[in-house]
């Protein structure tokens, strides 16, 4: 992948969390000849369907990047990851790891 995924840029300090709208705008118009929306925004399959579902897991996956951690992982173990503890609260948390059983991910 590019390093100029917006999952790249976030761990770089070039892009906010907040921004990935404006990726998936960019993306629209025509960035990233090619590549899938997945693809742009540096994510895998399995953190492309999370992030469908469950928006708020986005610091989850960014911070399985950022610990190279997998996302399973990211999202059990919060506590060890403070990007994705100031989004996922244990009820969001619980929700994801229930997600990921039920689409036999973990």
């Amino acid at each position: 992948m590019s390093q100029h995924t917006f999952v790249d840029k976030c761990l770089n300090g070039d892009a906010d969390l907040d921004d990935i709208d404006d990726f998936v705008q960019a993306w629209h118009e025509g960035d990233g000849p090619g590549l899938e929306l997945r693809e742009f925004l540096g994510m895998t399959r399995e953190e492309y369907g999370l992030w469908l579902e469950h928006p708020t897991c986005l610091p989850a996956i960014v911070a399985a990047h950022r610990f190279g951690f997998p996302l399973f992982e990211a999202v059990k173990d919060l506590s060890a990851m403070p990007i994705a503890a100031r989004a996922l609260n244990p009820e969001e948390a619980a929700d994801v790891l229930n997600w990921l059983k039920q689409t036999r991910r973990v």
